[in-house]
């Protein structure tokens, strides 16, 4: 059979239109947000999402400082100091009452980039809801769980084989030191009551090892010490130089030890009693230690058991002759439960506990009770608790939120306040070193 197909109306367009588009109108703030998924895909040292912050126009990197807390992700904004930032976590207050000078936390919780939902960075004209802060507002949502159970994990590795040995660990015939540093957790989260009640987890742990190189350091000669630090006669011949006159016109060796039992005056034009010698100008002299040696029983006790904590020499010479790899070891285990619950689609409230344990160790140079360290070296533990309860529904002026956020870094050095307590009790009540100092 013969048909005939007769075209049918055109009722399928496609329209193209270009518009510019719409002010914000609702805020005036400025700043940046940026998704869960671009905090995972971005390159970050350490998994730690504040450094994404400097992304963000009129963000920039801290002020020089000399105790690496740029390292930490501190940030200026708009030419304020970093302490001045306002962090947020869920829109809850998440500052830390202490700024921790040593490592640079700033916030009571740091959550793991695959918990993050979306974090804001607000630099300018945010709303009077946010306050405090006279640099920018940081806020980080935490993900919810979801009527499908989803989850991921992770594992990242840093190893010294992959690493140059250090400058100055070659200067000094050291070993390549030791870096590890692994990253390692997981993240789940899913239904406890379809479309009402959901919950999240998450766990992350960095297990860190890092060579550090102490050279430069300058301890007793070998010399020095067989001889219980009575005979100095190496500093006048490690070394060339003089030194003088002195105002009996006595020229001495460069490393020359004065006996302080031997200060006397002197008048100019006077013949010193002692040496013979007339005296060029009116003032105080002293002599020398014969053979730059100093008599055991000139010697407190106290300083001769001090000065044997001292580690020996690793090469020759007078000065600059210790070099040693100590390894600083950063341990963090954090976790943080967050449930959400639907009573209608105008209620919800949600519920989060945080904790985190961070021990650190920095060794100082030497081993034992005077172990040469100083600020920001020992131990120092810092832990975390925050819990938070946030109800609200939209047309809400103002959620009903309660919380209670407590961080604070315990710093403990026992070795160097043994020794101090040891020393003053030492110096009143003749106090000899334990056995093994």
């Amino acid at each position: 059979m013969d048909f005939t197909l007769v075209p049918g109306e055109v009722t399928q367009t496609v329209e193209v239109t270009a518009a510019v588009p719409l002010l914000q109108t609702e805020s005036g703030s400025v700043g940046e947000a940026v998704t869960g998924e671009k905090i995972i895909n971005l390159p970050l040292s350490g998994r730690n999402y504040t450094f994404l912050a400097r992304l963000t126009a009129g963000v920039t990197i801290a002020q020089p400082e000399g105790r690496g807390l740029n390292g930490n992700g501190w940030f200026a904004a708009n030419g304020t100091r970093p302490a001045q930032n306002n962090y947020l976590l869920d829109g809850i207050d998440n500052n830390s009452n202490n700024v921790d000078f040593l490592s640079g936390a700033a916030t009571v919780v740091k959550p793991p980039i695959d918990a993050i939902g979306e974090f804001k960075v607000q630099t300018s004209a945010f709303s009077a809801e946010f306050g405090r802060a006279g640099g920018a507002v940081l806020n980080v949502t935490l993900k919810s769980g979801t009527n499908e159970i989803h989850g991921s994990a992770w594992e990242f590795l840093r190893n010294n084989h992959l690493d140059a040995n250090n400058f100055f660990a070659n200067q000094a015939g050291l070993e390549k030191g030791q870096f590890q540093q692994n990253q390692f957790g997981a993240a789940v989260g899913g239904p406890l009551i379809k479309n009402k009640t959901f919950w999240f987890v998450d766990y992350e742990g960095t297990r860190t090892r890092q060579a550090r190189i102490w050279s430069g350091l300058t301890v007793p000669t070998a010399s020095q010490r067989n001889a219980g630090f009575t005979d100095f006669s190496d500093l006048i011949t490690g070394q060339s130089g003089t030194r003088g006159p002195d105002l009996l016109g006595r020229t001495v060796p460069l490393g020359t030890i004065f006996d302080p039992a031997t200060t006397r005056p002197v008048t100019a034009g006077q013949v010193d009693p002692v040496t013979g010698l007339t005296a060029t100008a009116t003032g105080f002299v002293r002599d020398a230690f014969p053979g730059n040696r100093i008599p055991a029983n000139r010697l407190n006790l106290n300083a001769v058991k001090l000065l044997s904590l001292y580690p020996g020499p690793a090469a020759a010479g007078l000065f600059r002759n210790y070099t040693v790899n100590r390894t600083n070891k950063d341990d963090t285990d954090a976790i943080d439960v967050r449930i959400d619950h639907n009573f209608t689609s105008n209620d919800q409230i949600f519920g989060r506990y945080s904790f985190a344990d961070a021990p650190k160790f920095r060794p100082g140079p030497f081993e034992g009770v005077a172990d040469g360290g100083g600020f920001g070296d020992g131990e120092e533990t810092l832990r975390t608790h925050a819990s938070t309860t946030c109800g609200c529904r939209p047309s809400a002026m103002t959620p009903a939120t309660s919380r209670a956020n407590t961080g604070y870094p315990v710093s403990s050095k026992p070795r160097a306040m043994a020794a101090c307590r040891f020393l003053a009790l030492g110096a009143s009540q003749g106090w000899e070193a334990p056995t093994g100092w």
